[in-house]
């Protein structure tokens, strides 16, 4: 025990250190930097890839370049590695929270010497992760792309290629420079939000929840919800976001990013989005052609 007058003395000793410390000066070395020019993009055509929730949306396999799955999905679907060959990534967990990393880098490394060659990030952990088990890494939205630096930094760090943020604008993203390949999201749910607790649980947790569900504003609009083994949730936006008929920006491929969709649904998108059509049904356009400023 300590007697309030011995602590206002502490306190105002630590005070006067903590003022002397600041006021020592300590001077910084000054350097000049002229950053480099990067080259302007060249494109040579738009390729497709898709990205599917479920193995039973699996279509259009003579028109992606590249099917990205799960890695749970892949997990419970291996045969789709000697099927799809390098065309097959998986995709990572969003978030990887310290008490799961390392069960899915176990599943990741499985897969690997199993004869999985790629992973698509939406987070950066993916990246390194990639990297120890010398996977190509692709990169998705979620690593929030908005201008050359921040593309070029990734090709740096070792990525193959990335989709740019769906929050950019169609002109700034044609005026992307450098030589890293980039691509666009032309269709697909967009996530709004990642959850760690979900908004689905009831008083009794998850309950016998499917891992799915909507929520529905004053409105009476419905935006699902998705859980992923019960480790975060994500919530989606009400409608799709659907590109088919708009002229998009010079990019190296267009990615289609399937969620709730059936296999039909996904090839009607897929026939839309190919045949430059608007979709028939509720959509947005995104940010694309938009202004955040």
């Amino acid at each position: 025990f300590l007697a309030p007058g011995e602590m206002n003395r502490m306190r105002r000793e630590g005070l006067e250190r903590i003022l002397a410390a600041r006021e020592t000066v300590r001077p910084h070395e000054r350097k000049e930097w002229t950053p480099s020019v990067l080259p302007a993009h060249v494109t040579e055509g738009l390729r497709y890839r898709a990205r599917l929730a479920r193995y039973d949306q699996l279509h259009g396999e003579d028109v992606y370049e590249r099917i990205i799955l799960p890695l749970d999905e892949i997990d419970r679907h291996p045969e789709l590695i000697s099927r799809l060959g390098d065309r097959l990534t998986a995709e990572l967990p969003a978030a990887a929270y310290p008490e799961y990393e390392d069960a899915v880098f176990s599943k990741l490394e499985k897969l690997a010497a199993a004869g999985l060659k790629s992973v698509y990030a939406e987070n950066i952990y993916a990246v390194r992760m990639a990297e120890k088990l010398g996977l190509d890494c692709h990169g998705g939205c979620g690593l929030n792309v908005l201008n050359s630096r921040a593309l070029e930094a990734y090709r740096i760090m070792g990525l193959k290629d990335l989709t740019l943020s769906w929050e950019i604008g169609m002109r700034e993203a044609g005026r992307i420079r450098g030589i890293m390949p980039r691509g666009l999201r032309v269709y697909g749910r967009l996530p709004l939000m990642r959850l760690r607790t979900c908004p689905m649980q009831g008083p009794k947790g998850c309950g016998t929840c499917g891992g799915g569900g909507f929520l529905t504003d004053r409105k009476g609009v419905q935006f699902p919800v998705f859980c992923d083994g019960r480790r975060y949730s994500t919530l989606y936006n009400s409608v799709p976001l659907h590109l088919g008929g708009k002229e998009i920006a010079p990019v190296d491929y267009a990615e289609l990013y399937f969620t709730l969709e059936s296999r039909s649904e996904c090839e009607k998108a897929l026939k839309e989005i190919l045949e430059g059509r608007e979709a028939e049904g509720p959509h947005t356009g995104g940010m694309y052609f938009r202004t955040l400023l």
